[in-house]
């Protein structure tokens, strides 16, 4: 046979195979999950809903696209496909969500949307998408890479009448906000320099200069959210040595009249033989003046915002071989995706790989983490199984609290 037809027929077995490995792989989703369209703009689609979880590719699999996951009463998945977005993020307003893809804003709910833009984004900054509640604006920061002189990230804002987008000149260790304004921590890529800005949404969007943060660097890291409460806001430092199993963390406290660091409190300190850092950005929460964070060992290490003193620690009542994929935290609960270990191996279309477990939510009180409930997925683990997707963002849909308390409450 000639070197000719053996090449021919080679690419025709390529195609054959890869063609069926996407028609499979479509097909089980299928089986798997409802598959949603037009029915998911509807206003009564998210009625029956208690979560949702955005699962993305990487830049490196962009073809794989994205699956926005919708979880009812039963555990049952009804999915939405996508384009890629790496650490992409959904955010929820009043009887609405916001989705993005990577050149097109939906919201859907109670009023749904659909905008156009003309910028492209392919990798956010993780859990960054939010909701200002007294402006009822949705908003978007993603990570846009290096411009020709400077650092570059996209804001998107707006609401179902209209929405924006804008380049800014920054990098974004860590965003939140006070459900009025935008607040980031921005990184000098050149310097390390790290400084708190308040984004202002009014004309064109600007970063107004709120004060330079000292104890971020090579040492300590920024690895959360912003909390605003009382005029301060707080965020979460670490410290994970090279080499290191040792992990170490801070509460930081700046104080938004002042435009200064208040300081920055050791909150805790363990060792750590798997993964250092915690699951998602967004693992902390204040109530009732006590902030309550989730570590990557699965233990809340809680301090109080009025004394500015730690508070102790305890361990969540976790069942056996289960692996905390990420944290909601709201007034009500603790709530964790877990995904159950498992030992099984199965042949992909690109290699030898370990089986992905099941899925259930799991809800945990405030006091000393005893567990209350859980909610088992069904057939979340097969998509993953079958696409180079991983979480990105999980959240239950408080608009329908009633409904999941009657289920995580018990």
């Amino acid at each position: 046979m000639s070197l000719k037809k053996k090449l021919v027929i080679s690419i025709i077995i390529a195609s054959v195979l890869f063609s069926s490995y996407y028609l499979l792989k479509n097909l089980f989703i299928k089986e798997n999950a409802k598959h949603v369209s037009e029915n998911e703009f509807k206003p009564s689609f998210l009625n029956d809903k208690l979560a949702t979880i955005y699962l993305s590719a990487s830049i490196d699999y962009q073809r794989e696209g994205s699956y926005t996951i919708y979880i009812n009463k039963k555990g049952e998945l009804t999915t939405s496909e996508g384009d890629a977005i790496e650490l992409g993020s959904i955010a929820q307003g009043e009887q609405m969500l916001l989705k993005e893809n990577p050149s097109e804003i939906n919201i859907l709910g109670k009023k749904n949307a659909q905008f156009k833009f003309k910028n492209k984004v392919h990798t956010g900054y993780g859990q960054a998408n939010g909701y200002l509640k007294n402006k009822e604006i949705f908003y978007t920061l993603n990570n846009q890479g290096f411009g020709e002189k400077d650092y570059k990230s996209l804001i998107r804002w707006g609401n179902t009448q209209n929405f924006h987008e804008q380049i800014l000149n920054g990098y974004f260790v860590g965003t939140g906000n006070d459900e009025d304004k935008i607040y980031v921590i921005n990184q000098d890529m050149d310097t390390d320099r790290s400084t708190f800005h308040e984004l202002n949404l009014e004309d064109k969007p600007t970063l107004r200069n709120s004060g330079h943060i000292k104890l971020i660097n090579e040492d300590w890291e920024v690895y959360s959210n912003i909390i605003i409460k009382d005029n301060l806001a707080y965020f979460i430092l670490y410290h994970t040595p090279e080499d290191s199993k040792d992990v170490s963390f801070k509460v930081a406290v700046f104080d938004l009249e002042k435009k200064k660091l208040n300081g920055a409190y050791l909150l805790g300190n363990y060792k750590s033989e798997d993964q250092l850092i915690p699951p998602n950005e967004k693992h902390f929460y204040i109530k009732d003046d006590i902030l309550y964070h989730l570590t990557a060992n699965s233990k809340i290490y809680t301090f109080n915002t009025k004394t500015m003193k730690p508070e102790g620690s305890y361990s969540l009542e976790q069942e056996e071989g289960l692996n905390v994929k990420f944290v909601y935290l709201n007034s009500d609960h603790i709530y964790l995706l877990n995904q159950k270990k498992t030992g099984e191996y199965e042949i992909s279309s690109y290699s030898y790989q370990k089986k992905t477990g099941e899925y259930e939510i799991s809800s945990y009180s405030y006091q000393k983490g005893k567990r209350l409930n859980s909610l088992k997925i069904k057939g979340l683990d097969k998509i993953l199984d079958k696409n180079h997707v991983s979480e990105y963002d999980f959240l239950m849909l408080e608009q329908n609290r009633n409904d999941i308390l009657k289920i995580f409450n018990r």
